[in-house]
């Protein structure tokens, strides 16, 4: 199963195809995709030939997918070394930074992390977008380890430098759980809020849910069950109404623990969200 690394957070950064030379339409990526690993390994070290800096940078996903990470470490350390642009140099920083993440060696994250912000600070804001990459990742680093208020500087800064609502929207849900993680659940309910909005106008409608999913249980631990109730209830009708079958079975099985007895109606919310988690084939959710 291709990790999350390149299912999610690779496919969020890659849209600044602008910025950075590599290009993602290459055999080894193709074969990745599929994981045929073998493959996509074959065809990463024929992609050297003409292009080292790919060659090595697709090599490092396809070694972490495959589980790996020391590895893929080394071939994104490589595709650093051998990148002919400081924006694919930032790229393969920021993987390497990933996979120290995923491994939880948090120290060794943040210095990579660091050290691509020094490196993006250093175009005088041509590389704006990757210092708010990096400002997030580092925020998510001290978060990791404990340090929210530092985290909190980092997340600001970061949204100070978004250039559109997608990653206002980002900066915004970081904020917000930063803020939870600080136990200042109004300010958690006010940026999850603002990250709800923004995420609305973007069209990202399972961010959308996922941050209303969040802002539901932020009213309720700030002692507002009636706003939690509210929001709850207007998730449901949201997703009903767009077909977001996943979301709803989210929605039933936060509302089994969310809502007091007298509001549920008799209704079963953990056995609803769970057969329909099973219909869906859902099973993150069982």
């Amino acid at each position: 199963m291709i990790k999350q690394i390149t299912l999610i957070y690779l496919f969020n950064i890659l849209f600044l195809n602008n910025l950075f030379a590599y290009n993602l339409d290459n055999e080894c990526e193709k074969f990745l995709n599929n994981a045929d690993f073998n493959k996509a390994i074959e065809a990463a070290d024929s992609l050297k030939k003409n292009d080292e800096f790919g060659g090595s940078f697709c090599l490092g996903k396809v070694l972490f997918n495959s589980n790996q990470s020391s590895k893929a470490i080394s071939a994104f350390i490589e595709a650093e070394s051998k990148a002919k642009h400081p924006s694919d140099q930032m790229l393969a920083m920021i993987f390497q930074g990933l996979v120290h993440k995923e491994a939880k060696e948090y120290d060794k994250a943040y210095m990579i992390f660091n050290k691509g912000l020094e490196t993006a600070k250093l175009g005088n804001s041509k590389f704006i977008q990757f210092e708010r990459r990096f400002l997030n990742q580092i925020g998510d680093i001290n978060g990791l380890r404990g340090k929210h208020d530092i985290a909190l500087e980092n997340y600001t800064e970061g949204l100070k430098k978004s250039a559109n609502d997608d990653e206002r929207a980002e900066s915004f849900a970081k904020l917000a759980v930063n803020a939870a993680d600080r136990k200042d659940y109004s300010q958690a309910v006010e940026f999850s809020l603002k990250s709800i909005l923004a995420y609305k106008k973007t069209g990202d409608l399972g961010q959308f849910a996922e941050l209303s999913l969040l802002n539901a249980q932020y009213h309720k631990l700030d002692n507002n069950y009636e706003k939690a109730k509210e929001s709850i209830f207007n998730l449901e009708k949201f997703c009903i109404d767009n077909g977001g079958e996943y979301y709803l079975a989210k929605v039933y099985l936060l509302m089994d623990t969310l809502l007091d007895p007298k509001d549920k109606n008799g209704i079963d919310y953990k056995e609803k969200g769970r057969a329909l988690a099973s219909k869906l084939g859902a099973s993150d959710l069982l």
